[in-house]
């Protein structure tokens, strides 16, 4: 397909409007037009006593947070705090780096920085300078009252200040990354910006800053608009809290209203009717949620109350995110991009644990808790309300594509896209026993990387379903962007122990591959695939299934892998068979961290691995089944727990 056969796919796919909006945005890049919007200038000053600042957020005294924490989590919590202190911070909530807020660039304005070098990730960058280590500080200074955690604040905010001069540098590149600076910088000042605890300077200082990044937003709100995703939310949200916070300012009513009406477009169009986000991510789900909730925390402030429409979509988000929850410890399917954002760390939880954003956005929404009192109440403490009022636990909601056992449970992906895919990733499935992730989705890992790691945990491959004519299921065009999007569906008659969904990404081969995911009565599951011929073919299909598990000791005999699970044996056999239901033969690999431990041919080096956050990967095992026949054919996988 050349260049123009895939813009003319882009537009039909991703519509008029947002390719416009988008050639808007570059031809603001190729005139100067945002340069002259957002000139180099000295750091605005403010009056402080033209300005009331309002509260935006709720800090709960320290005997509430207490109550809250165990000693154990006390004293990670001062751990955490003390890494700052020292200089250093959490990249993705994974690894310690320095918290360098002085990065290079600076000299040029900041349409001159790209970020779209193979080998430069300008996200290692944008992380410390999103500011997400104030709630850290802020909430290790709430529990102790140490004057260490404003002073340390106060130091790095004038680093940052002195290093990344106004509009110059790689740190006011992206609107959103401003957003989410600004909302954190909101937060710190209701904290760190006591009489007690900092001067008229610094106070005068942050109030200048919050303006200079409110005023950076607006110029290019297009690129946002035609993103139509966590960019123009987090945009919108900064607008409408900084318009909400400086109360008094001139620009601040504007802001305000800019912000309030983009957000609900937002809500509205983002968010379908079932509660799925317009990104197809978990994580990205949660970081539209948590600026939603530090959005409808200013709203209270305001006296804003969220119109229906929009109420309703918020709350349908969180019942996804309900819906697809392991209950035990509050994991969700690592589904779409995962880049390591946790947006408000407000909670004694880890990364991968959504309870604190649940609780928070059910208590927001619904004025009843989707969970019992819990640590991850503490999230919902610093937004909301006290939330002992909230009501009585409420029922978890289901998913339409989820099967619940006893022990297990097992959610199969079959999506109608409405907007950009995050990953070729359709009839994946996850399953879960006993609270731990046994088939697995690999992540992201990264967006940007020297091969073989420039994003390729993207494709079909990679994830738990089928792969044909070693081809995706979509037309991969961009780092971000697939064309001739696979759609799915889910077919009658589901029952509450199986379901058939089908896509059609194979149909310009001629092929359609349907899959069902069955509960056994003895607590096994069966996946059965099956590859039909959409018209007369004696020709071959190779056909690839790929299985992602957990990185334990196993063996592998006649077609059956056998793992070691914390609490039990897995069997997982697969079996191959013809038309006529007669066996077919399979060849097999295991991968083991990118390294073939079993079979032969062609070894893909992402494979055996699974990313938890952004550039991080852990070995995991790579099962691989291989058949080459004519369609039609089925391959039937049998999952089998035994007690150990």
């Amino acid at each position: 397909m050349n260049r123009l056969q895939k813009a003319a796919l882009a537009v039909r796919e991703l519509g008029l409007e947002k390719v416009a909006l988008f050639g808007l945005y570059r031809l603001g890049y190729l005139t100067g037009h945002w340069r002259r919007l957002n000139p180099p200038t000295p750091w605005p000053t403010i009056d402080p006593r033209a300005v009331d600042p309002q509260p935006i957020f709720r800090v709960p005294a320290q005997a509430e947070l207490s109550a809250l924490l165990s000693p154990a989590e006390l004293q990670a919590l001062r751990d955490e705090a003390s890494l700052i202190l020292s200089g250093q911070m959490r990249f993705f909530s994974a690894e310690p780096r320095p918290l360098n807020l002085c990065p290079s660039g600076t000299e040029h304005h900041w349409t001159q920085v790209r970020d779209d070098d193979p080998y430069a990730d300008i996200k290692f960058i944008w992380e410390p300078a999103r500011f997400t280590w104030v709630f850290t500080l802020a909430r290790a200074y709430q529990l102790t009252a140490d004057v260490v955690y404003p002073q340390a604040f106060w130091q790095y905010f004038h680093q940052f200040i002195q290093a990344n001069p106004l509009n110059m540098g790689p740190n006011w590149a992206s609107g959103q990354e401003v957003a989410l600076r600004l909302i954190a910088l909101v937060f710190a000042w209701q904290v760190f910006a006591q009489p007690e605890t900092s001067t008229p300077a610094d106070r005068a200082a942050l109030l200048s800053v919050v303006a200079a990044h409110a005023r950076r937003i607006p110029p290019t709100l297009l690129y946002a608009r035609a993103q139509n995703n966590n960019h123009l939310i987090s945009e919108a949200a900064g607008l409408y809290i900084a318009g909400v916070f400086l109360k008094g300012y001139p620009s601040a009513p504007r802001w305000q209203r800019l912000g309030w009406r983009w957000l609900n477009h937002a809500w509205q169009t983002q968010i379908s009717p079932d509660g799925a986000y317009i990104q197809h991510s978990a994580n990205y789900h949660r970081l539209m949620l948590q600026v939603s909730l530090a959005t409808f925390s200013a709203a209270q402030t305001a006296g804003d109350a969220l119109p229906a429409a929009s109420l309703t979509r918020l709350q349908s988000a969180a019942d996804w995110v309900a819906s697809l929850m392991e209950p035990s410890n509050g994991a969700l399917p690592n589904l779409g991009h995962n880049d390591g954002s946790l947006f408000l760390p407000l909670a004694s939880a880890l990364y991968a644990d959504y309870r604190p954003t649940l609780q928070a956005a059910s208590i927001a929404l619904t004025r009843r808790r989707a969970l019992p009192p819990g640590t991850w109440d503490e999230l919902a403490a610093w937004l909301l309300l006290p939330p002992a009022k909230a009501a009585p636990t409420a029922d978890l909601p289901a998913h339409p594509c989820r099967l619940n056992g006893a022990d297990s449970w097992a959610v199969l992906r079959a999506v109608r896209f409405t907007d950009r895919p995050a990953h070729a990733d359709q009839l994946h499935v996850d399953l879960w026993y006993r609270g731990q992730n046994v088939a697995c989705d690999a992540g992201t890992y990264r967006y940007t990387a020297p091969p073989p790691w420039d994003h390729p945990l993207a494709r079909t491959l990679a994830h738990n379903t089928l792969t044909l004519h070693n081809r995706d299921q979509m037309l991969r065009a961009g780092r971000f962007l697939w064309l001739d999007w696979a759609q799915a569906a889910v077919q009658s008659p589901s029952t509450p122990a199986s379901l058939t969904a089908a896509h059609n990404g194979y149909a310009a081969l001629g092929i359609q591959h349907k899959r069902a995911l069955a509960l056994q009565q003895a607590g096994d599951w069966l996946v059965t695939d099956r590859v039909t011929a959409l018209r007369p073919s004696a020709d071959p299909c190779p056909a690839c299934l790929h299985w992602l598990l957990p990185d334990l000791p196993w063996s592998f005999e006649a077609g059956q892998l056998t793992m070691q699970l914390p609490s039990a044996v897995l069997r997982l056999n697969i079996k191959a068979f013809s038309e006529q239901d007669q066996p077919l033969e399979l060849s097999f690999q295991v991968i083991r961290a990118g390294q073939l431990l079993l079979g032969s041919g062609e070894c893909p080096p992402f494979l055996g691995w699974v990313s938890p956050t952004y550039d991080t990967r852990q070995p995991a095992i790579s099962l691989r089944a291989f058949l080459i026949t004519p369609p039609n054919f089925t391959l039937v996988s049998h999952w089998i727990f035994t007690q150990s």
